[in-house]
């Protein structure tokens, strides 16, 4: 019996910052699928099974909170963590309005791979 590795979609319009997320995830052993805004990442998490969103708050376009609202509406056990380089206050709104788990940046690559095993430790 094969197990499918779990698929972590990275949205940050920022796209440095996507592939750092990326290649840290890649080399912990996930697959990965990125999209640059929320509307995109949404179409991804419609089409592909998805086993968490990490999302960036603040984005042109569709951003972090409302991309967490169509999450959470479409998808209400999928784990979010929400990632910003803003204000504090940010992420204690995003934690109130439903993320999983928020980190700050600039972030410790250990601690978000951490987080990340720990929330899909949650969905298995």
């Amino acid at each position: 019996m094969t197990t499918e590795r779990p698929l972590v979609l990275v949205i940050d319009d920022v796209e440095a910052v996507r592939k750092l997320i990326e290649e840290l995830l890649l080399y912990a052993g996930y697959r990965t699928a990125t999209a640059a805004d929320g509307a995109a990442g949404l179409k991804i998490c419609r089409e592909t099974a998805v086993s968490l969103v990490i999302t960036d708050l603040v984005m042109p376009e569709m951003e972090g909170f409302e991309t967490m609202a169509a999450l959470r509406r479409e998808f209400p056990g999928l784990p979010i963590m929400a990632v910003s380089g803003t204000a504090d206050n940010l992420l204690d709104a995003a934690r109130f309005l439903g993320a999983s788990a928020t980190i700050a940046k600039p972030f410790d690559a250990k601690v978000l791979l951490a987080t990340v095993h720990r929330l899909l430790q949650k969905v298995e």
